[in-house]
């Protein structure tokens, strides 16, 4: 019987598991764990070594080594392995190679099918960048997935996911970390609910460094010789325990780094607590990521059944409690998190097989692929139904990033294997890496179909424009009538005082007409701007000292022998450019900037979405209305050259912020059909 293979090429491991549709096996690739390290060497006769055969000899040829290679894919600076460049995308082919060797080797079989994962936030040109990755010479077909779509099918096989329910995924792994959310669909496909997300330089490679910078604190470098190989050998040792000490602190609550260095060996004791506070920050920006997916996906964060912990670094329990609190969710840490992925890509493979298998064909004149659909997509006249398989996830519109690759000859196809251990044909050099599509027949490209019907309209239901005949414009025109009398009162609420005294662009103010002895104190909200009070200078108030905060008319006081006066200072050239150069102005534009920013990130997913708007948003609104308000105000003193009265300035702040506030309330919520089984 054949088998679908699932192969998840991480930054620093790679896994592989195996399915025959029932359940899924993983394939045991090193010697001391089920996974290998994505670590690539090249041999002087241009062969390649991959996983623990290539790491044995990281000490003693580090220049023939290649590692962490999936961070630098799209990247055009080609990576030196034994001084000949490679591409990141060929050290990547080279290392799937092998591994579909190995593997091939130990079932005795070439598979049916082969899965191959990639980060959910890549782009259009890493993608395409995988897909010449995958274009190997075979005779099976070729499919990548995003890793998230992976792990949530592995999780559903584990965990009862209902139909309708949504499941957050959290993927931090070596170098990379992904956030996506999707929905359970009919017969246990997934749907990816608007735009994953993640963060290409960070995992556990960072913690690793961190805990290695902590440490390196103990070690006396002024007697160490750098290029001395016992000293080479010594840090290689050293970043080894650095990482053991890591994984150990994910349930010890301490551990002991040892250092043997220049001859001297001495221990390093590191808490968790400490190890904490040195990737805490870390930790806050994949947080700060998943907040941003969950709310592009429209769903609720108290709908979403649980967020789930993907990759081998996401067992530090700080990951699980900070989540928590932030989410208010489970977080649930997947049954194994290092090896989920290649799991999830298996059963993958496996439901697409018998979809293939159970879809009728008269004769074709060459092998068909099944089309695959995306989570925009809907199904086609043409795509036969899958039979209800064993396995609870079935991948009928599961969401393959790349279209699967035609099990066609590659322009340039790797050479025979030449070892039986662990070497791989040589890959063709790349000189400036430039991404050249690999051939594929017409008969394996699949157009996307149409767009589905939106389901509101599928369902029967009326679309939201008739929808809007029960009170929700109402919000709509009431909003616009406070935005309206916001902007007739900073137009004409204030009038422009000009019987006053004025400054020119020296900031200074004539005193033609004022006894000797007068002074002047300018005042902006009743706080006095000059102490003391400014003289009479060449007949002239010299107020160039206090000019940053000269934006617009400004009340002051002329005290003299006669008694005090009250007068309104104002510039003299409304338009000059000295005036925008002032802490009002700049104030006025940051907070107008952050309020419109701020409202926009709240608005977008109840836009685009058409969801409910929750309370805290209706008060982020409010508070995003009472900064654009104040902003309002602001433009009337700067820009309107105008002094508005308080009374006027609370108008104003008031009209604003109702008018954004019921924005919340402009856009009815779409109504979702009900799931049907």
């Amino acid at each position: 019987m054949g088998y679908a293979l699932g192969i998840d090429l991480g930054t620093t491991y790679t896994a592989a598991a195996v399915s025959d549709g029932s359940h899924a096996e993983v394939i045991t690739l090193g010697d001391r764990s089920p996974q290998a390290p994505s670590v690539i060497y090249q041999g002087i006769d241009g062969t390649f070594r991959c996983g623990e055969s290539a790491e044995r000899r990281a000490t003693t040829e580090p220049e023939r080594i290649a590692r962490e290679f999936k961070r630098r894919m799209g990247d055009q600076t080609p990576i030196f392995v034994g001084g000949t460049p490679l591409s990141a995308h060929a050290c990547a082919k080279a290392l799937l190679s092998w591994t579909i060797e190995q593997v091939v080797n130990g079932q005795g079989e070439e598979p049916d099918r082969v899965i191959v994962t990639c980060p959910a936030n890549w782009g259009p040109y890493r993608r395409e960048l995988m897909s010449q990755v995958t274009a190997l010479n075979a005779d099976y077909p070729i499919t990548v997935c995003t890793e998230p779509e992976a792990a949530a099918l592995h999780f559903a096989s584990t965990r009862r996911v209902a139909e309708g329910q949504s499941i957050a995924v959290y993927d931090l792994g070596g170098g990379t970390f992904d956030a996506a959310v999707l929905r359970r669909g009919p017969g246990g496909s997934f749907e990816v609910l608007g735009a994953p997300d993640g963060v290409e330089q960070l995992g556990g490679v960072d913690f690793d460094e961190a805990v290695f910078e902590r440490v390196s604190r103990s070690i006396e470098a002024d007697g160490l010789d750098p290029d001395d190989p016992e000293t080479l050998l010594g840090l290689a040792q050293l970043r080894r325990s650095c990482t053991e000490a890591k994984e150990a602190l994910s349930s010890e609550t301490e551990t002991i780094v040892p250092i043997t260095l220049g001859g001297q060996t001495t221990r390093v004791r590191l808490t968790r607590a400490e190890f904490n506070e040195l990737i805490g920050p870390l930790i806050g920006d994949t947080l700060d990521v998943l907040d941003r997916v969950i709310r592009r996906s429209g769903v609720a964060t108290d709908e979403l059944a649980a967020i789930v912990l993907v990759g081998g670094s996401s067992r530090v329990p700080l990951i699980s409690e900070r989540i928590t609190q932030r989410f208010g969710r489970p977080a649930v840490l997947s049954p194994q998190p290092k090896l989920c992925v290649a799991m999830g890509a298996a059963l993958l493979g496996a439901s697409l097989d018998a979809g293939s298998a159970g879809s009728s064909t008269e004769a074709p004149a060459r092998p068909s692929e099944p089309v695959i659909q995306t989570a925009a997509m809907a199904p086609t006249p043409t795509a036969a139904p899958a039979p209800a398989a064993s396995v609870p996830s079935p991948a009928a519109a599961v969401t393959p990033s790349v279209a699967p690759t035609t099990p066609a000859p590659a322009p340039t196809a790797a050479p025979a294997p030449t070892s039986a251990e662990s070497s791989v044909p040589a890959v063709p050099v790349a000189a400036p890496v430039t991404p050249t599509p690999s051939p594929v027949p017409p008969a394996a490209v699949t157009p996307p179909p149409p767009e589905a019907p939106a389901p509101a309209a599928a369902s029967g239901a009326a679309p939201p424009a008739a929808r809007s005949r029960g009170g929700v414009p109402v919000y709509r025109l009431i909003s616009a009538v406070c935005a309206v009398g916001a902007i007739l009162l900073m137009l004409f609420g204030a009038t422009a005082d000009k019987s006053g005294m004025t400054w020119n662009d020296d900031f200074k103010v004539s005193a033609a007409g004022l006894p000797k002895d007068a002074a002047l104190t300018p005042t902006i909200f009743g706080i006095s701007l000059m102490r003391p009070p400014e003289p009479i200078k060449a007949k002239a108030f010299d107020l160039h000292s206090r000019s940053v905060f000269l934006a617009g008319p400004t009340r002051a006081e002329i005290t003299s022998a006669a008694g005090p006066r009250e007068v309104v200072l104002s510039a003299a050239e409304r338009w000059s450019p000295r005036r925008w150069l002032s802490i009002p102005f700049g104030a006025l534009a940051l907070t107008a900037l952050f309020s419109i920013a701020y409202m926009e990130s709240i608005l977008r997913p109840i836009r685009r979405r058409r969801i409910r708007a929750k309370s805290g948003d209706v008060i982020g609104l409010i508070g995003s209305g009472i900064a654009l308000g104040i902003a309002g105000v602001l433009a009337t003193w700067v820009i309107g050259d105008r002094l508005p009265q308080v009374p006027t300035a609370l108008g104003i702040i008031v009209l604003v912020c109702a008018a954004v506030g019921l924005l919340a309330f402009v856009w009815p919520p779409r109504e979702r059909p009900s799931p049907t089984r």
